[in-house]
């Protein structure tokens, strides 16, 4: 499973980011080779800013201990579900149907004391809206010390990498369960996604460093291979230990 480009997360909480958007606009009085640049450079589906809930009554802690080293914040990466709203990095890939989500990360406040942390997730932030927003993924941005983060690594040419801090996708969002049971809809344009559990194992994320073409990160993996951490839309908490492993060389 992927996820959409993340924009640099800013640090206010509860606000949110929306991922890059690349659509070409066409001016008037532009030349028109200008205007034909712009339609090759981004092609968008419809436009919805999504609407915050102000009745949320979807919530789930996410809770668990961190070692003190590690500086904690929790995402929740949002997309739109509807067909008609996916956009393209530019027309040539609309053209070939390689289309992707909108896209909106909300952070929560974590509330540390010592080692233990906890976040409030709301699940129903949004509404859906014409595009039929809803919760994709969990996210963690871990960092240590000396300033690594966790993020996505940039390409610079040249055999060199630059990283863009942000989290690291780690607890996925099943879909509403429709009249019949099942998740999903034929609507969004996609196969019915799972609807996910109500509880979860335990997680433990053992963070390290990485270095990938001469850019350094944190990277927090699961201690031990398991199923994939999928969670319903009535799941009420969830434990994620962290342990910082940042100091043990790559």
């Amino acid at each position: 499973m992927t996820s959409p480009r993340f924009t640099h997360l800013a640090e206010a909480p509860e606000r949110a980011i929306p991922a890059p958007d690349s659509r070409g606009i066409a001016r008037a009085g532009l030349p028109a080779s200008i205007t034909l640049l712009s339609l090759l450079a981004g092609c968008g589906g419809r436009a919805d800013i999504p609407v915050p809930n102000d009745a949320s009554t979807r919530h789930v802690q996410i809770r668990g201990t961190a070692d003190e080293t590690l500086g904690l914040r929790v995402f929740t990466q949002y997309q739109s579900t509807i067909a008609s709203c996916r956009q393209a990095d530019n027309l040539f890939r609309r053209m070939d149907g390689q289309t992707r989500p909108q896209s909106v990360w909300v952070e929560s406040p974590v509330q540390r004391t010592g080692r233990a942390y906890e976040a409030r997730v709301a699940l129903d932030h949004y509404l859906p809206g014409e595009c039929g927003w809803r919760p994709f993924v969990i996210g963690f941005q871990v960092t240590n010390p000396e300033g690594l983060s966790t993020g996505q690594f940039i390409p610079l040419g040249g055999g060199r990498n630059r990283l863009e801090p942000g989290p690291e996708n780690r607890i996925w969002v099943g879909a509403a369960a429709g009249a019949g049971g099942e998740a999903g809809s034929a609507r969004d344009g996609h196969a019915a996604r799972p609807v996910g559990a109500k509880e979860i194992r335990p997680m433990l994320l053992l963070c390290r460093q990485q270095e990938i073409r001469l850019a350094r990160a944190i990277s927090c993996v699961l201690d031990s291979p398991r199923e994939l951490p999928l969670i319903s839309l009535e799941a009420q908490a969830v434990q994620v230990d962290f342990r910082d492993l940042t100091a043990v060389p790559m």
